[in-house]
């Protein structure tokens, strides 16, 4: 593995403490986050596997390489038991004591670490859980501390130099670790030799304390609407952890340009459809030698697992398996690792000796250190300006600048006396580049620098070329898409729609990502508007568009109101003549003439332009008959007028045989009157006496229909009797019960 000078380290070392002393006094957060207990296994819920990995990676090894070594920092622990017996088992505590004492020749910090170790009651899959117990933020940049980020307590401490546990006195410990007491398979030996089936201690331990030290994010999916989104506190500000995390190309989750809070893609990136997620710290890449640094993000982000661990697969079974979203049975990994090294580095931390010696290079030169353009730089020149930190001893340099992280699509490859060079060809715009350098001499090389990434600018955008609708078109229904052609520099459009040419007097005003919007359901019928679009970049707006209008579609008729045949009109001719009132905006109307009121059946169907219409095929005489008109236009039709029902002319007075019959409980007469009569419709049972009258009053002309009930009649056969007029008619109906 390749590594770097420890002297370069030194000189970090020196600059941290000379920044401690400097600021320590003057810089104070003004935001905290404490974390509630509860959410302590949605930072880490770690699961046992039952594999056996059979592997190890022993810190005492690594230890007998550094005679001079000292102790970086100190732990402070507070144990305490929530499960049988007031304190720790005894080969506990003693796993817990080798952890922090592994861990305090890691990080470097004047400031102790204090630790509530827990042996708690958890879910029997969850070998622990843990977290810093307060985070915070600052409201101005010093040295490697960024404005309104959040930083772990100690973090906090160890780069100021201010123990913010007593300073603050907001908590009392700078990291809270749960262990899993009810687990019955933990392995207690601090040998980092865990037989088969058993979970080594201190390998949990130190990954536990690793969460506490900073490796986590707030980065959180939420599988159920799939949609993610990062923050705490109320500010919802960062995790320094967070600042380091881009998907497969690169682009940074927390770009809300890209990835905006609470949305779909920001799911998909975090869930490794966007290429995968990766810690882009250019000292873990290091660490790596010269790797990508893949994070854990299956397909369905899982809390307490996802985005705060290291790849699951990629690790398995190296010296950078001890922040795994798992542990594997027989498996001890006492160390940290040069990746976790890297990634504390990154993030800021004062690394101990033993981190110091992971990534110690022993090559002839140290390694270069570049400067100019930042790393992940944007909107750099075509022809840009790449600079780097002498290397004593340096006789030339080489330059590498590819399209790619691992420079196999290289656009310049060149050696160098200076720090400093321009390249003489222009690069792409708008396109992502990598570069690095190492140092060069007759008695060797040194090993190449981190990775930088920059971007180049980006060129205006061109003028959009609208598509549809149609300059000038008409009768679009409010809803329809405008729609133009998209144009490769843009990474949004602005649309407008006004009353006027001007646009003086807006209506909408959007911007979209597509080259489609259909935001148009809200304007007015028949209504003239002007449209126009442009594109949007990061390099600012282009000229806008062709202005185009349209016309939306006139609104649908009112409601028709009938007015002959009038309701329940007798004597009306089969021939008959229908009117109603003219609809306002109606082109045409469509009537309708059934037997039915439900017009399930209909008799008759037309559309007509005019308020008025003739019946010219005849109905059918002494019939009831229903209509109804609605208005129509090409904006729509109305909804039905109300329902009017008429009688044809009836021209013969006589009863029909009543329905059913025989019949058991109900029974319905129809009769017809062809002029005024005195009509009488009696009942008679077959000895001859009545039983019932059912009609005896005066009527006018028309159809009638009375019905007769069986519940005061015995089975049998009745008569039924019929008087209007000059007309008399008798007929036999059965009852049967």
């Amino acid at each position: 593995m390749v590594k770097k000078l420890a002297v370069l380290f030194f000189f970090k070392s020196i600059t941290f403490i000379a920044f401690t002393a400097s600021f320590a006094q003057q810089l104070q957060p003004d935001r905290s986050y404490i974390i509630p207990p509860e959410e302590f296994g949605q930072i880490c819920s770690l699961d046992p596997t039952d594999i056996n990995a059979h592997y190890r990676y022993k810190p005492l090894e690594l230890r007998a390489k550094i005679p001079h070594a000292e102790t970086g920092s100190t732990f402070q622990v507070s144990y305490r038991s929530n499960c049988s017996g007031s304190t720790w088992p005894g080969q506990a505590r003693q796993a817990f004591e080798q952890s922090v004492q592994i861990w305090s020749n890691y990080i470097r910090s004047d400031i102790p670490v204090r630790v509530e170790a827990n042996w708690v009651e958890q879910e029997q899959s969850v070998l622990g859980s843990a977290g810093p117990a307060i985070y915070y933020a600052f409201g101005q940049d010093f040295g490697p501390i960024k404005r309104d980020v959040f930083y772990p307590i100690a973090l906090a401490s160890a780069i100021t130099g201010t123990d913010f546990v007593v300073e603050e006195g907001e908590v009392d410990y700078d990291i809270i670790v749960n262990i899993n007491c009810e687990f019955n398979r933990w392995y207690f030996g601090t040998d980092a030799d865990p037989p088969s089936n058993q979970i080594d201690l201190v390998t949990v331990i130190m990954h536990e304390l690793g969460h506490g030290l900073g490796f986590t994010g707030s980065m959180r999916g939420f599988p159920s609407n799939q949609t993610a989104t990062w923050g705490i506190g109320t500010a919802r500000l960062p995790i320094i952890y967070d600042l380091f995390a881009v998907d497969g190309r690169f682009d940074i989750l927390m770009d809300e340009e890209i990835y905006p809070k609470s949305s779909f893609r920001l799911y998909d990136a975090l869930t490794g459809r966007e290429g995968g997620v990766f810690f882009n710290g250019a000292e873990a890449e290091f660490a790596l030698e010269g790797e990508r640094i893949p994070l854990f993000a299956p397909s369905v982000f899982t809390q307490g697992s996802s985005f705060s661990h290291l790849d699951r697969q990629f690790f398995a079974n190296t010296e950078n398996a001890l922040m795994r979203p798992v542990i594997d049975q027989a498996l001890a990994v006492h160390s940290p690792g040069p990746v976790f090294c890297g990634i504390l580095d990154d993030m800021g931390w004062p690394l101990g000796p033993s981190c110091i010696e992971l990534l110690e290079d022993d090559l002839a030169l140290q390694r270069p250190v570049l400067s100019l353009p930042s790393n992940a730089a944007m909107d750099i020149d075509r022809l840009p300006e790449l600079s780097w930190n002498s290397v004593s001893g340096a006789q030339g340099y080489h330059l590498q600048i590819a399209r790619d992280f691992n420079f196999t699509d290289q656009v310049a490859s060149e050696s160098i006396t200076g720090t400093s060079f321009t390249l003489q060809h222009e690069l792409d715009t708008n396109s992502l580049y990598f570069w690095r350098v190492r140092a060069l001499s007759a008695e060797g090389n040194s090993s190449w620098s981190p990775v930088w990434r920059f971007t180049t600018f980006i060129e205006l955008p061109s003028q959009v070329t609208l598509q549809s609708p149609a300059e000038g078109s008409g009768d679009h229904r409010p809803g329809f898409q405008l729609r133009w052609q998209p144009n490769e520099k843009a990474d949004s459009y602005e649309v407008q729609i006004s009353k006027t040419e001007d646009f003086s007097e807006l209506v909408v005003v959007r911007n979209s990502t597509t080259t489609v919007f259909s935001g148009t359901q809200t304007l007015e019928l028949y209504t003239k508007y002007f449209w126009r679009v442009r594109a949007v970049n990061r390099a600012g707006e282009s000229d806008w568009s062709q202005v185009w209008s349209f016309k939306t579609i006139i609104s649908r008729p009112n409601p028709v109101m009938v007015n002959a045949p009038s309701d329940s009109q007798n004597q009306v001719p089969i021939n008959p003549q229908f009117s109603w009132e003219p609809s306002d905006r109606a082109e045409s109307y469509l009537i309708q003439i059934s037997k039915r009121e439900d017009f399930s059946e209909v008799e008759f169907e037309s559309n007509i332009s005019e308020s008025a219409f003739s019946q010219s095929a005849p109905l059918e005489f002494a019939t009831i008959y229903y209509w109804r008109v609605r208005a129509r236009n090409i904006g729509g039709q109305s909804d039905w007028s109300t329902t009017k029902q008429f009688v044809t002319e009836v021209r013969e007075t006589k009863i029909n045989p009543n329905y059913p019959n025989p019949f058991n409980s109900v029974t319905t007469l129809r009769y017809q009157l062809s002029g005024q009569e005195n009509v009488l419709i009696d009942v008679f049972d077959i000895t001859g006496r009545r039983v019932a009258v059912l009609v005896n009053e005066e009527q006018s002309a028309g159809v009638y229909f009375v019905q007769m009930y069986s519940a005061d009649f015995a089975s049998g056969t009745y008569l039924v009797r019929f008087v209007a007029g000059q007309v008399t008619d008798i007929q036999k109906m059965a009852v049967i019960k």
